[in-house]
């Protein structure tokens, strides 16, 4: 917010930083890049309906892969920043497992709020409708009791209705509800950003390029984006920058070719499964990893069989809780947890930990080289394949591994950004032909 400069008794402007909580509740159980994109947008047009347009946006969120550090979000950003009419975009994340944001400190009142008059039997929540409707109807009473304390100007609240949920009754501000999210039934295709697990700052640049350098910096050259001026410009890292492709799925004839590759990439991961050696370690995919990550590792025990079902002549069977189908393969392997379980290049293998049967087409990636951590009297090994042991066994993921993993997560290999791209608006260089 500005205040005026007064000519006659020569006082320059003032600026005063505004902070303001924007708190999106909704019964979308789809925690993922489509949700992102939809509030997104949203936020920008809530601050253009009340005259504010920011020329600079910068984001800072964790850094979750299945909704924030992925692909399909920051393409998504190039469209955010021409509707925003913004003339710079930067999105920082932190490094998993080191510590809270300001994000978690919002939702931890929100939530503190709400089990309080549930206690008092003041409200009953037994939806998110509920949930909207008691923290719009508090937001005044709470920002007089707590706006102060943690210098929030202003909270305010958003709903995002599920597909065909009746709103009657409800207590909603029409302006604050959004239309229900409508999810592409196929995915575009998308570049893939190099590095995007190892690097933490991200600046979307013009013709649909986004540069990334390892960490951030806020000070007053980085922030005016004359980067090579910046005291800690070696110690932040090159910017790599790297033009991002985006292509909408079709109707009908995408359909079918999707089905056709997802056969074939079934396919090719039965044979890799197929083909592993015991102690071998294989790259699996993850869906649903609590901590956002694409990919779990895995020591192979016994190379994927073909499943023929019950003896009885039953097509499914139960075996150690994992229900085997006819027809399918299963390989049976041992889960390399991630140590902690925010670590992007740290695991361990319990000497105890359990054999379980996973479908092969779960197997992205075969010969993924882990180097042990041991102490000095023991030898180092390339693999998790070792003569069984009494102790915790320790490993390491190269950053070269972590990319090869992530990009099979990606389903496809992408060509990898160049160095030298420090000076934001400097064009490209041109190619003399040869001869």
């Amino acid at each position: 917010m500005t205040k005026a400069a007064d000519e006659e008794e020569g006082t320059p402007a003032e600026y005063r930083v505004v902070s303001e909580a924007h708190v999106y509740v909704s019964p979308d159980g789809g925690h993922d890049t489509d949700f992102v994109q939809h509030v997104m947008l949203d936020l920008q047009d809530h601050f253009r309906k009340r005259n504010l347009e920011f020329k600079q946006w910068f984001i800072n969120t964790d850094g979750a892969a299945s909704h924030f550090k992925q692909r399909f979000t920051f393409q998504s950003v190039f469209n955010f920043k021409a509707k925003a009419k913004a003339d710079h975009v930067l999105w920082e994340t932190c490094a998993p497992g080191h510590g809270k944001g300001p994000w978690d400190g919002i939702g931890a009142v929100v939530k503190r709020l709400l089990r309080a008059l549930e206690i008092k039997d003041k409200v009953y929540v037994r939806g998110a409708l509920d949930i909207y409707n008691t923290l719009a109807n508090h937001a005044d009473s709470w920002h007089k009791k707590i706006g102060s304390k943690v210098m929030l100007d202003k909270f305010t609240f958003h709903y995002v209705p599920g597909k065909g949920e009746d709103l009657t009754g409800a207590a909603l501000v029409p302006e604050n509800v959004l239309k229900p999210i409508t999810r592409p039934k196929n995915k575009p295709s998308v570049t893939a950003v190099p590095d995007i697990r190892s690097r933490f700052c991200f600046e979307f640049r013009d013709n649909d390029k986004v540069a990334t350098r390892a960490l951030s910096c806020h000070c007053d050259k980085c922030l005016s984006r004359k980067y090579r001026s910046c005291d800690a410009h070696k110690a932040m890292g090159g910017w790599k920058a790297t033009k991002i492709y985006y292509e909408r799925a079709g109707g009908q004839a995408s359909k079918s070719a999707m089905r056709s590759r997802k056969e074939k990439l079934s396919d090719m991961r039965r044979l890799a499964a197929r083909n592993t050696t015991p102690g071998e370690v294989v790259a699996l995919e993850s869906k649903n990893d609590n901590e956002g990550f694409g990919f779990w590792l895995a020591e192979v025990v016994t190379p994927a069989s073909y499943e023929y079902g019950n003896a009885r002549g039953k097509k499914t069977r139960v075996v150690d809780g994992v229900s085997l189908v006819q027809g399918n393969w299963y390989i049976e392997v041992k889960i390399i947890d991630r140590y902690p379980a925010t670590s992007s290049t740290v695991f361990k293998l319990e000497p105890s930990q359990k054999v379980w049967k996973v479908n092969a087409e779960g197997v992205m990636l075969r010969n993924v080289r882990l180097e042990e951590v041991v102490s000095v009297n023991r030898r180092k090994t390339r693999s998790a394949a070792q003569p069984k042991s009494k102790h915790v066994r320790t490993f390491e993921l190269s950053e070269e591994e972590l990319q090869r993993c992530t990009e099979a997560a990606d389903e496809k290999l992408d060509p990898a950004g160049k160095e030298g791209h420090d000076e934001p608006n400097a064009p490209e260089p041109m190619l003399r032909p040869i001869g």
